[in-house]
């Protein structure tokens, strides 16, 4: 029996002579995977892996949250620790690891913890004071929590917390001097001496009482 189909050159494939046309388009496909510049143990190591390859891996391993804005570095680190975050996904570890590559401020409180109801927690953004905070970003943080967690816990709440910030105080202050004089045979004087700019804050007064006379 023939191994070619009529036209192949000999050797391109080893279909016989009533393939259908999906199985010969299948061995082309097929063929073509020698012609890939990386070796294929390297598309499995989230380290070596291309890194146009890395949303395949990926998938591949079962990772449950992915962003395409995440850094190289860590895309592979999510991957890396899909398997060890799988095995024991559902406890508070987990959590954790899961929620680790969108933001170092992430923390997981469990209901004993802070007073709480049963089988209940909760989750912390803790913000610097230059770190951008979105509705994407509480969204992705939810996914990712909800597909990390246990079916018997809920998620309370996410709370957001931004480190106060710290500015120089500015005080300004305008001083009024009001000078009276004071005779006991005349009619008495005030003399009133003109006012400074107002600038902020704060008044001080000051009264200067002089006598004149016996």
């Amino acid at each position: 029996m023939t191994i070619v189909t009529a036209g192949a050159p000999p050797g391109e494939h080893l279909l016989p002579v009533t393939s259908t046309p999906f199985e010969m388009s299948l061995a082309a496909s097929v063929r073509r995977i020698s012609d890939v510049p990386v070796p294929l143990r390297l598309l499995w190591r989230p380290m070596e892996c291309p890194a146009s390859h890395l949303p395949w891996l990926a998938w591949a391993l079962s990772v449950d949250t992915w962003d395409p804005t995440w850094s190289e570095q860590v895309q592979r680190q999510v991957i890396a620790q899909s398997i060890p975050l799988h095995r024991i996904k559902g406890t508070r570890r987990a959590i954790e690891m899961a929620l680790a590559p969108i933001s170092a401020g992430l923390t997981v409180e469990e209901w004993f913890e802070y007073g709480g109801s049963p089988y209940r927690f909760r989750v912390t953004q803790n913000l610097t004071v230059d770190e951008a905070w979105s509705g994407n970003k509480l969204g992705l943080i939810y996914q990712t929590v909800v597909r990390a967690k246990n079916v018997r816990s809920w998620l309370e709440s996410i709370r957001v917390k931004r480190a106060p910030t710290v500015a120089p105080l500015r005080v300004g202050a305008i001083t009024v001097t009001r000078m009276r004089l004071r005779n006991i045979i005349d009619a008495a004087t005030e003399i009133m001496l003109p006012r400074a700019d107002v600038h902020a804050g704060a008044v001080v007064i000051t009264h200067a009482r002089i006598r004149v006379g016996g």
